[in-house]
């Protein structure tokens, strides 16, 4: 796996996360 792809799936998902943290906050 490209460390570029890893790099950009973890921003995603921390992207992700806080969009639902907010949400719910």
């Amino acid at each position: 796996m490209p460390r570029i792809s890893a790099a950009s799936n973890a921003e995603q998902r921390a992207g992700t996360q806080r969009r639902i943290l907010t949400a719910f906050g």
